[in-house]
């Protein structure tokens, strides 16, 4: 495997952006396929791949550290709402992301998350790579309704139904006290 460019180093052109992100995409799809591993889409190598690197970030500077830590955070949620409907429903990455981003409209009362200019240019390198339609002027990303209601979804695919298992008296929804807060 080749070293891949940071992908929140200042200065990076688009084109360096998307043949970082191509390329790593490209060396982890071969090395799975050459240890026999079950090959993820990816959707959900990139998913992966922000997932841990906004959580390990080795420097003795702490400031280095709390910067990179922000960028990824935001990075990794923009690209769990971007990339939420094209993951297999029972995924890990389906479940994580969803977990994730309805964590984050019940913490912060929001359904979009804003994005840095250095994070949209990272989502739309992200994006071109596999094939998602993205906004290059966009300032925030809106939180899908799948990823939001994700339980109903798993009980509609595992009874084959849509809806009738839902209480009614509770304004149709499992968990009415959980419904993420009206869009802003």
């Amino acid at each position: 495997m080749k070293p891949e460019p940071e992908w929140d180093a200042a200065g990076l052109t688009h084109d360096q952006l998307v043949r970082g992100v191509r390329a790593y995409v490209d060396d982890m799809q071969k090395l799975e396929a050459g240890l026999a591993l079950e090959r993820r889409t990816p959707e959900e190598i990139i998913h992966d791949k922000l997932s841990w690197q906004g959580q390990f970030t080795a420097s003795s500077d702490p400031e280095l550290v709390e910067r990179r830590k922000d960028f990824f955070f935001g990075l990794n949620l923009g690209w769990k709402a971007l990339a939420h409907e094209r993951f297999n429903l029972f995924s890990t990455a389906a479940s994580v992301s969803a977990y994730a981003l309805s964590g984050y409209a019940h913490q912060y009362g929001r359904r979009t998350i804003e994005i840095t200019p250095e994070q949209r240019n990272a989502l739309a390198a992200c994006a071109e790579v596999v094939g998602i339609p993205f906004d290059p002027e966009a300032t925030e990303i809106s939180i899908p309704e799948s990823a939001l209601y994700r339980n109903e979804r798993l009980l509609e695919a595992a009874l084959g139904t849509k809806g009738n298992y839902l209480d009614k008296d509770r304004g149709g929804k499992l968990f009415p006290s959980q419904k993420p807060p009206e869009k802003k």
